[in-house]
């Protein structure tokens, strides 16, 4: 066409620009097919990963479920001990106490969560020597007896202390 107008005007054709116009359209149509196979490798792999994003979603979901069935079943057994149970972290923080405890102490269970243990045994109920020997066990684990006798006001408790191994402990 360009040929046939370029004859009909009486001007000659200039060649080296219509060649390179083909090139740069030949050039454009494969990059345009090269960006189309990218765009459709980039649709594969997102597709990939959103199965395995939605397969480990699955997983962490099960994974929460079993935990929650099993912190409700350790919180019913704690609830339902007897015995006063409290349990400190390794910053002697308190992050577990059953109704028993808040019973035999006369303090809300709510009131014994989040408490340091210096601040628990330091209740006006403990004596000094109670405090001082209670102390001594946190500060020394291996020196644990069996059970020691501490009296709170006008009860006297019998408690025992026993160290709480995580997962994340060597012992294990």
């Amino acid at each position: 066409i360009i040929t046939i107008l370029a004859y009909q005007s009486n001007t000659v054709p200039n060649i080296t620009a219509i060649a390179g116009f083909l090139m740069l359209a030949f050039i454009s149509w494969l990059s345009a097919r090269g960006l189309e196979q990218a765009i459709q490798d980039l649709r594969v792999t997102n597709t990939n990963l959103d199965n395995i994003v939605t397969e480990r979603t699955r997983e962490l979901t099960d994974a929460l479920s079993r935990e929650r069935i099993e912190s409700g079943r350790n919180q019913a057994i704690l609830n339902s001990i007897a015995d006063g149970v409290i349990v400190f972290d390794s910053e002697n923080m308190s992050i577990l106490a059953n109704p028993a405890l808040g019973n035999l102490t006369g303090k809300n269970v709510d009131e014994l969560i989040g408490v340091d243990f210096n601040q628990f045994i330091s209740a006006e109920k403990i004596s000094a020597s109670d405090r001082e020997m209670m102390a001594g066990l946190i500060k020394h684990p291996e020196k644990n007896e069996a059970a020691i006798r501490v009296d709170w006001g006008q009860k006297t408790l019998s408690t025992s202390m026993a160290r709480v191994l995580t997962s994340e402990d060597e012992n294990i």
